[in-house]
């Protein structure tokens, strides 16, 4: 399965918890910023920094594309971000952070 077409639910997510993870991401302290960073390096080095900006300040694609120029259509974007929040909620529950 293409990055793009996995939901939350493929990467293990419970019901709402995309959500609940990315309130989190807004209110982390500085550590989890440095693990978010590192995730949204691994789920795709090119647009790490969009990736990172979106979580935390809850910007859409659609806003995003307005202040800067992203070479991923908006379903890849968006695949991409549910893989860096996969791989952030990972990390998170390996350190007993989350859940």
């Amino acid at each position: 399965m293409k990055t793009r077409e996995k939901g939350y639910t493929d990467y293990g997510f419970e019901k709402d918890e995309g959500k609940r993870l990315k309130e989190y991401c807004k209110k982390a302290e500085f550590e989890d910023h440095k693990i978010l960073i590192d995730s949204a390096m691994e789920a795709n080095q090119c647009i790490a920094p969009e990736l990172y900006f979106s979580i935390v300040s809850g910007i859409s694609y659609d806003d995003l594309t307005r202040i800067k120029y992203i070479p991923l259509p908006k379903v890849d974007f968006y695949g991409y971000q549910r893989r860096c929040l996969a791989i952030f909620r990972k990390t998170l529950i390996g350190l007993g952070k989350w859940r």
